[in-house]
């Protein structure tokens, strides 16, 4: 790891671990929070659309291995009483912000090794890496997209681990038949030595008796044919000690080989329950595995113990996710073994059985993909064209990269140069293929395509290292665009969110006894257990409108109104909404009192900032300011 890129890690984890509060960035992967602290934390939570009961779509193992740990921690730091160690929104966000940040580092191990294996500059590959706004942002945050492209990364180290094992154990091999045949050599010709020496000096050690040529033995021909003897004994024991190390690293390497592939198995198949969009960026990568592993003998192996891997990860995550979405099951479970053993026991009986307990499973994968089939539900989120991620995303992603990638792919797939572009072919099969495929799905977001960075940036550092004029000004422009890209999306992107969910929380807390009513509009999804309540003492709703249209925006509002009016005890309706949006809202509800009040900064591009009104002088520099704010309305 070269000092540079260090030196930016270092800076990411720092960013991670003392935010400021205004600047947090509320994520996606929030909604399984909801699940994971409200077991853990006991405060409200709702589960979101991916985690319903009926047809769950996100498997809850990750969110418990990755967010239960730091969420236990801070409950028993809460526990200890002391005031400043009592768990707020800031801190949860933080533990379970670091998670992330640990195993964002896979994807830095990831990018050196396949700039190593396509014989890529790994410093320049690197550098790349740890600069990038998607490191800095994306991968340090409760995204799911996170968790995939760690995933990625993982099984790209596995593979390149795989190969290298399979190339030392056909090293070993090697010389380890070749110490065997001299072994064996050197055994042979002892054996015959001595059984000729037997026979022609049966007498040796007696000093008055001749040789085969009539001259008499003396001691010191004795003495030196003993000392031949010793050192042939010598040389056969190294020899055979030698034999037994090779044959201990022949073993170590074929059993670190066979883990690997169960562990590539087993990421193969947590990727595929994370999401299923998870085999598109591994595919190719794992066709690169096959294809290398030598030898009739790995290809089975790979596909054998792949298997088994896969196998097992499976039946586990599968048990968990029916053990906590289903509580029915062990009653299902119970029902249909009393079927096998109060019954008389046919074939009929046991095929019911068998059904009865196979429709009781969560398999989160196929709910996933019969989601994101219908193209009503995938509407809701929005409807992209179809080449959304390969003119819109990629640029988006990597910036000023996206010529020297383009040039990267271009020269490797039509400039006829097979011998040395024949590996980077590889490489942007790996880096397209993923692309190519999700682009059929009609909704398209930039997060989509966070698994394949390694391959995009190693791709671009072909270039970059390739070339001496102009080096210099391209990583200009890359650190430009990620400074800039850094600032948005870490630091103003929905910024207000969190904190006005920190104070909201103690304004809640310091009114118990008042009913309470959230509405959020065109801002993420609200992370209700950030609001740390327990809903056995508190009153509160929360309505989240997503980007829906203003008219359900004021009927949602004017309803909520006009219940806190009829409700005799006190109540309080708040609505968040990107500043841009108030003076929409306050226009229809001017039968009411309404209090504004904003928090900044706050940037949402379903609201986006009047720039254009600014930049034609129609709205003055402080209006446009303002503009970067979340408002905060309350109507009495």
């Amino acid at each position: 790891m070269n000092k540079l890129s260090t030196t930016l890690i270092l800076i990411n984890f720092i960013t991670v671990l003392f935010p400021q509060p205004s600047y947090i960035h509320p994520d996606e992967f929030f909604q399984s929070l909801e699940i994971v602290a409200g077991d853990v934390l006991n405060v409200t939570h709702v589960r979101a659309w991916e985690f319903n009961e009926s047809s769950p779509v996100r498997s809850i193992v990750f969110p418990y291995v990755l967010l239960s740990p730091p969420l236990y921690f801070l409950k028993w730091i809460n526990s200890t009483g002391l005031s400043g160690f009592r768990v707020s929104a800031v801190k949860i966000v933080i533990a379970t912000r670091l998670p992330f940040a640990f195993i964002s580092l896979v994807g830095y191990s990831a990018t050196e090794r396949l700039a190593r294996a396509f014989e890529v500059n790994q410093y320049i590959s690197t550098l790349f890496y740890s600069s990038s706004y998607i490191a800095w942002t994306y991968l340090t945050r409760t995204f799911s997209n996170s968790v995939e492209a760690m995933l990625v990364a993982f099984i790209l180290i596995l593979i390149f681990t795989c190969l290298d094992c399979i190339e030392h154990r056909r090293k070993l091999t090697f010389i380890y038949e070749k110490e065997r045949k001299g072994v064996h050599q050197s055994n042979n010709e002892t054996k015959t030595y001595e059984r000729q020496k037997g026979e022609t000096k049966k007498n040796d050690a007696k000093l008055n008796r001749k040789d085969e040529s009539g001259e008499f033995i003396s001691e010191d021909d004795i003495s030196q044919s003993a000392e031949d003897d010793e050192l042939k004994n010598c040389k056969l024991k190294e020899q055979e000690e030698r034999l037994v190390v090779l044959k201990t690293k022949l073993n170590v390497t074929t059993h670190k080989q066979h883990i690997c592939q169960m562990l590539i198995g087993l990421v193969i198949t947590a990727g595929f329950f994370n999401r299923p969009t998870f085999l598109a960026f591994s595919f190719m990568p794992i066709i690169f595995w096959f294809y290398f592993s030598q030898g009739f003998e790995n290809k089975i192996k790979n596909i054998l113990f792949t298997g088994l891997g896969a196998l097992m990860s499976c039946v586990i995550i599968i048990a968990l996710d029916t053990i906590y979405y289903n509580v029915h099951f062990f009653n299902t479970v119970k029902t249909s073994f009393d079927l096998l053993l109060t019954g008389q026991f046919s074939l009929n009986s046991l095929m019911i059985s068998f059904e009865l307990l196979a429709s009781s499973l969560i398999i989160t994968p196929w709910n996933f993909l019969k989601y994101n089939m219908n193209t009503a539900n995938l509407a809701e989120h929005g409807l992209h064209p179809h080449y959304t991620h390969s003119l819109v995303n990629l640029p988006l992603l990597i910036g000023p990269l996206s010529i020297p990638f383009v040039v990267t792919g271009i020269s490797a797939l039509f400039v006829r140069h097979p011998h040395k572009n024949y590996g980077l072919l590889w490489l942007v099969s790996m880096s397209l293929f993923p692309v190519c495929l999700l682009s059929v799905f009609p909704h398209q977001e930039p997060r989509f395509l966070i698994p394949t960075l390694p391959m995009f940036l190693v791709m671009a550092a072909k270039y970059v290292s390739g070339i001496t004029y102009g080096r210099t000004m391209i990583l200009t422009v890359w650190a430009m665009f990620n400074l800039a890209m850094v600032f948005i999306y870490g630091y103003l992107h929905q910024a207000a969110l969190v904190p006005v969910l920190s104070n909201y929380q103690l304004s809640v807390s310091s009114s118990p006894d008042s009913y309470h009513h959230a509405i959020f509009y065109k801002t993420y999804p609200p992370p209700r257990s950030l609001l740390i309540i327990d809903p056995t003492k508190q009153n509160i709703w929360l309505d989240d409108l997503a980007g829906a249209p203003t008219n359900v925006l004021v009927e949602t509002v004017r309803s909520a109104a006009a219940l806190c009016r009829e409700n005799k005890s006190k109540c309080q309706l708040s609505v968040f909404l990107p500043s841009t949006a108030t003076a929409l809202l306050t226009k229809h509800l001017s039968d009411y009192h309404v209090m504004v009040s904003s928090v900044c900064p706050h940037f949402s591009m379903e609201a986006p900032p009047r720039l254009m009104s600014w930049w034609e002088n129609e709205i003055s520099f402080n209006e446009f300011l303002l503009d970067l704010c979340l408002s905060i309305v309350k109507v009495q």
